[in-house]
């Protein structure tokens, strides 16, 4: 059984005289190979058999019926049947059990460059399998090239899938690039939906341990506040893989204390110890009592924050972002904690995020229950371009306003789309996400989405309300609203203007 756009059997790549046993899509006219049995073996003529043998196992033989590729299954099978699936997936089953999900084998378990919907990447410890994708060594040769693709560590991977879609995930070894191309029926190709990495910072390990990559500095790559670069020759001249060390080595004294960062991407968690149950104190204390941890943060951070995650060795692969990230609280020397509250607050140097609530540590009860964030002087600059006229669009009671809103009306929102991928991003979904980005910050609370709308607004297909003006704006209104029986001066952060009277 097989889809419409189901694949078919043996063929050569381009120009190659090599012979395998492949899926491709039937009904798209590009010929696009999703699965190759034989990668290491190709057939070198016009001979080649696909049957069982005696154990139940599909093995495809050349001329004088030498085996050049086997399924390799330990169960053996009475009456063995091979299916090809909707999905594209190549299984073996049990005869009667024809309309089970048990297989014997199936392909998915054995992926080649492409990640079809319903394929998994990483470890399925039941059976003893690490599912991983590896590129073609070019074009015409499917053999395992040099890119690999998988999960090294156990995360938590979720993902949503759009059955009217055809995509695919690939490990391009021409481009260095895991891709996802998605097929356009109107226009007969396929089209970059996403590639990766997309820029410098995407780069596993850039700036070498304890190093930290940020777009918005020059060069991208800086040293963590208290670090300097092992070898400042190389780093001069952006050799940052040797990284940096510190300008003081820690002793393990108990007058040691922690930097807050903010706005990070955490380092790798190859040598990372994590505990669900623990809060953000005694995570701190378990980090103190260890001379070999060197950083710590929650490991959930949904609401108030939970559990506890701890680095041992050296910090890879950090990176700095202009908003949103997590906080990593980093181990420094009683030195460097000179200025600082208890050192739970990190200083704003290139490549380093300061506490937008200077002054309070993380657990102090007055940071409990803030409903608005806190953005630090570093981030707003990086926000405005360095307060840049360009970026300001009026004037109000708290100065200078910067907001897409003008360009939103103006029918001019390409305009907010960085240059870095305006030509790989999809416009229809920028535009979306732009369009829900503004919902989410009207002026009256009550309009505003709350996330499950953001969520099926996001995915969803459906025709967006149009929004109205956003808030953090001091001015008068002069439209009529369902809320408001006034016309009157409001900010949407619900601060008053007092008006004097004489009586």
């Amino acid at each position: 059984e097989q889809s419409d756009d189901g694949p078919q059997n043996k063929e050569s790549p381009g120009s190659s005289k090599n012979r395998y046993l492949g899926i491709w899509y039937k009904n798209i006219p590009v010929r696009t190979v999703v699965w190759v049995a034989n990668r290491q073996s190709p057939i070198k003529d016009l001979s080649g058999t696909l049957m069982f043998n005696k154990t139940g196992n599909l093995v495809l033989v050349s001329h004088k019926d030498v085996v050049v590729w086997s399924s390799n299954s330990l169960k053996q099978v009475q009456n063995p049947v091979a299916q090809l699936l909707d999905s594209g997936n190549f299984i073996i089953r049990e005869e009667r059990e024809r309309n089970s999900d048990i297989f014997v084998w199936q392909s998915f378990d054995y992926p080649s460059d492409t990640l079809l919907p319903g394929m998994k990447v990483g470890c399925d410890l039941r059976n003893g399998l690490n599912r991983r994708l590896s590129s073609w060594k070019n074009s015409e040769d499917p053999s395992p090239g040099e890119l690999p693709y998988g999960i090294e560590h156990p995360p938590y991977p979720e993902a949503l899938k759009n059955k009217s879609v055809i995509s695919r995930l690939v490990v391009n070894q021409t481009t260095s690039a895991l891709e996802r191309p998605v097929w356009i029926e109107s226009d007969q190709i396929w089209k970059p939906y996403f590639s990766w990495p997309q820029d410098y910072c995407d780069d596993y390990d850039l700036c070498g341990a304890n190093g930290i990559c940020d777009l918005g500095a020059s060069p991208v790559c800086q040293c963590l506040q208290g670090f300097k670069p092992k070898s400042p020759e190389k780093w001069k001249s952006m050799d940052w893989s040797q990284g940096c060390i510190r300008n003081e080595p820690l002793n393990c004294h108990s007058t040691e204390g922690f930097l807050k960062f903010v706005g990070l991407k955490v380092p790798d968690t190859a040598n990372c110890w994590v505990n669900q149950s623990m809060n953000l104190n005694e995570c701190r204390d378990k980090c103190l009592k260890n001379c070999s941890c060197m950083a710590y943060t929650n490991l959930d951070i949904r609401e108030n924050g939970s559990g506890c995650a701890i680095w041992i060795g050296d910090l890879i692969d950090i990176r700095q972002f202009a908003t949103g990230g997590d906080n990593l609280y980093i181990r420094m020397p009683a030195s460097s904690l000179e200025g600082t509250n208890n050192g739970t607050t990190g200083k704003s140097d290139p490549g380093e995020a300061k506490d937008a609530e200077n002054g309070h540590s993380e657990e102090s009860p007055s940071d409990q229950g803030l409903d608005l964030p806190s953005f630090d002087l570093a981030t707003i600059s990086i926000a405005t371009n360095n307060f840049s006229t360009n970026n300001k669009l009026g004037q109000g009671g708290f100065g200078p306003v910067y907001k897409a809103w003008r360009l939103w009306t103006e029918e001019r929102a390409t305009e907010l789309i960085d240059t870095l991928v305006e030509y790989s991003c999809i416009y229809p979904e920028i535009f979306r996400s732009i369009h829900v980005g503004l919902l989410c910050v009207q002026q009256q609370p009550e309009d505003r989405l709350n996330m499950f709308s953001v969520v099926l607004m996001l995915s969803g297909e459906s025709v967006l309300p149009q929004p109205k003006q956003p808030g953090f704006l001091i001015e008068v209104q002069n439209e009529a609203h369902p809320s408001s029986s006034n016309n009157e001066r409001c900010s949407a952060n619900e601060m008053t203007v007092t008006l004097l009277e004489a009586r």
